[in-house]
């Protein structure tokens, strides 16, 4: 990993953009809809349109910034964080890009950090007492 760190990037994208860019894709979440079951039904169907798209999205911005890329767990304000493994070198070029996102998106981004995400450490045997 010579030459390699991370960058951790925090992507939060507004809502109005992303609810428009759900009912362009499916006009049915848009539907009225009786009854508070179907309300409650239709909020579900939108939460997990809406994940998937802000997924989907995130991962066409930071494409090809990045070696790889990983998904960190989400923060409490619904912003999607992801850590990027990237060349020393690039750190310029993958700030100009984060810095030139907006409208629907904003970005924030730590680093360079050493690439904690991206190591792999063997996993030892553990008795079933928990003693190595």
């Amino acid at each position: 990993m010579t030459g390699l760190v991370e960058v951790r990037v925090q992507l939060a994208f507004d809502e109005t953009e992303v609810l428009g860019a759900l009912v362009d894709e499916d006009p049915t979440l848009a539907a009225p809809v009786n009854g508070f079951d179907a309300a409650v039904e239709q909020g579900r169907r939108i939460e997990a349109h809406a994940k998937a798209w802000i997924t989907r999205r995130s991962r066409e911005l930071l494409d090809g910034l990045a070696a790889d890329m990983v998904r960190l767990t989400d923060s409490d304000d619904e912003s999607q964080r992801w850590a990027l493994l990237v060349r020393h070198e690039d750190l310029d070029r993958v700030a100009a890009a984060l810095d030139a996102l907006s409208g629907a998106v904003t970005a924030k981004s730590l680093g360079p950090l050493p690439p904690y995400n991206f190591v792999s450490l063997p996993v030892r045997p553990v008795s079933r007492w928990g003693f190595g």
